[in-house]
């Protein structure tokens, strides 16, 4: 399903850039490793996501022709990470009547146009039940170790859809 999402908005994200000269691309990842091999912890877990923001956070660059000019040091470049918006995390999703918040009050913008997307949606039924699973109540418990947890930790806004709740 994501894949086909993916594929049904890839000519409007390539217009959208061409119309307002975006650098903004959807990247899609997905993280393997997640689990322990002995004992949860800072070491033991989230291989995948601790590889990638690491790797990420090392990896400089340049990002205009008038910095690369100035640029003399590996001080003024910027990273794979800094360039990151927000990262939105989708996780445990499939189940019947998932509830999802909003866990981070620095993407809460971003999760309300995900809530008024699923209420117009609703409006113009164009979903198979009316029921909603966003809402728009905030719950600013981010403690949840996930796969967001790395790029957290590196200044990465963190979006966390993951049912309230999981799932059984």
């Amino acid at each position: 399903m994501i894949l086909h999402i993916v594929h049904t908005l890839d000519q409007p994200l390539k217009a959208h850039r061409l119309l307002f000269s975006s650098d903004t691309t959807l990247q899609l990842i997905f993280f393997d490793g997640e689990e322990a091999f002995v004992n949860w912890s800072e070491e033991d877990s989230l291989y995948g996501s601790r590889h990638l923001a690491h790797t990420w956070n090392r990896k400089k660059f340049l990002t205009t022709d008038e910095e690369i000019s100035q640029c003399g040091h590996m001080s003024d470049m910027t990273s794979e990470i800094d360039r990151m918006e927000a990262m939105i995390l989708l996780d445990l999703l499939g189940t019947k009547n998932p509830n999802f918040y909003s866990h981070f009050s620095d993407t809460h913008s971003l999760y309300s146009r995900i809530v008024r997307i699923e209420q117009k949606l609703n409006k113009l039924n164009l979903m198979e039940s009316k029921t909603q699973y966003f809402h728009n109540t905030k719950s600013w418990f981010g403690g949840i170790e996930d796969d967001h947890i790395p790029f957290l930790n590196k200044g990465v806004p963190i979006l966390h859809v993951i049912p309230t709740r999981f799932p059984t």
